[in-house]
């Protein structure tokens, strides 16, 4: 350690720690609620794969002659498209919280030392 964190303030350290597993808890929160959505996610799009199967149940609808029929099944499969991208955005942003929390446990980890340092120089 050098000299500047010598000089630390060893209530503000702890404060700074406390404040640094509040954010670790949200981190830790909004990780499991991007997997819950992954989930949810990939359920649903299973769900429209297996009806977009060659056997699937979508071959009852081969047969439409209605445009507005033909075109609302194009729209599902639009917002399921959508889906997709969603599902890779929450990957991206799950995958982000889990490099965030690796710091916030790094910087823990450093002001716990440096408060572990302030207490065997305070005795």
């Amino acid at each position: 350690m050098d000299k500047e964190d010598e000089k630390a303030d060893p209530v503000s350290t702890y404060a700074q720690d406390n404040r640094l597993r509040q954010s670790l808890q949200r981190i830790t929160n909004m990780t499991e609620m991007f997997q819950l959505l992954r989930d949810y996610f990939s359920r649903t799009k299973t769900v429209w794969e297996n009806f977009c199967a060659e056997r699937g149940d979508i071959c009852y609808f081969a047969d439409l002659k209605d445009r507005d029929a033909k075109s609302a099944l194009h729209r599902i499969e639009e917002c399921f498209e959508k889906m997709k991208e969603y599902e890779l955005t929450l990957k991206r942003l799950q995958h982000n919280c889990e490099q965030y929390a690796e710091m916030v446990i790094l910087t823990s980890n450093f002001h716990r030392r440096l408060l572990t340092k302030f207490s065997s120089i305070s005795n």
